[in-house]
């Protein structure tokens, strides 16, 4: 009892110290409040798109981790095949894990 006493007494002696100010916000000229209201919708964009990066870099992390990142189906598989035969005649006889496959000789290289 005795604290709630003293505290609404030093409440009451502040209320009646201090008048009640105008807003900081509105004691700015009009250019300078403009800029500062920008100022402070930009950084609450950057959150938000901060947050929807986490939010779909999450999303993302998840689907690897579940294995769905590789949704190739037999259709597809077929059809690379298929491509790969065609593509057969054309493309160089390398080794594919060669790490450079442009200095592979030719026949029509002469090496002595």
């Amino acid at each position: 009892m005795v604290a709630s006493c003293w505290l609404s007494a030093v409440v009451a002696q502040v209320a009646v110290i201090e008048p009640a100010a105008e807003p900081l916000i509105e004691r700015l000229d009009p250019p300078r409040r403009a800029v500062v209201v920008m100022a402070l919708m930009a950084i609450m964009l950057t959150g938000l798109l901060l947050v929807a990066c986490v939010m779909i870099g999450a999303r993302w992390v998840r689907r690897m981790a579940r294995g769905e990142h590789n949704r190739t189906t037999q259709a597809s598989r077929a059809s690379n095949r298929r491509l790969r035969d065609s593509l057969r005649p054309i493309l160089p006889a390398v080794n594919t894990n060669d790490t450079i496959a442009a200095r592979t000789p030719t026949d029509d290289t002469v090496t002595d």
